[in-house]
């Protein structure tokens, strides 16, 4: 059985963020209720712009740290700082997925609870990836020859 590869954990984990920016989006229009994010706590449309509005860029940017991720896979180089930010995902998404399972809404349990879970083990994946010495060698000389 082929193993599931981190370059492919990345970038699905950057999709479904992608699809939550969206999700975001269509709450702040109206169409998706405020009353199904935010743990159903938000009480005014203020405070909905406020906190989807927040939740959006957050998305963005985690999105946006897992396509670098997936980048830095297919190029076999690594990066202090994104591994870090990789490990910070994981335990961002662990404690979202506990703060969406004790949510007052269904919506959130039943969705994005497992969403999250499943986040964490694609981020995870994506954060064990491992750089082959041979081909970062390999990319270093055809670097130095150019």
């Amino acid at each position: 059985m082929k193993s599931f590869s981190a370059q492919k954990a990345s970038l699905i984990a950057a999709i479904i963020l992608l699809l939550l920016v969206v999700f975001n989006v269509l709450v702040l229009a109206g169409i998706i209720p405020y009353r199904y994010v935010w743990g159903g706590n938000l009480d005014s449309n203020e405070e909905m712009w406020l906190m989807v509005s927040l939740s959006l860029i957050l998305n963005i940017m985690m999105a946006f740290i897992l396509f670098v991720r997936f980048a830095q896979i297919k190029r076999n180089r690594k990066h202090v700082l994104v591994s870090i930010l990789t490990w910070l995902l994981i335990v961002f998404f662990v404690l979202n997925t506990l703060g969406n399972a004790m949510a007052d809404n269904w919506l959130e349990k039943l969705v994005f609870a497992p969403l999250t879970f499943i986040l964490s083990l694609l981020v995870l994946r994506a954060a064990f990836w491992k750089q082959h010495k041979a081909l970062e060698n390999e990319s270093r000389e055809v670097s130095n020859k150019a």
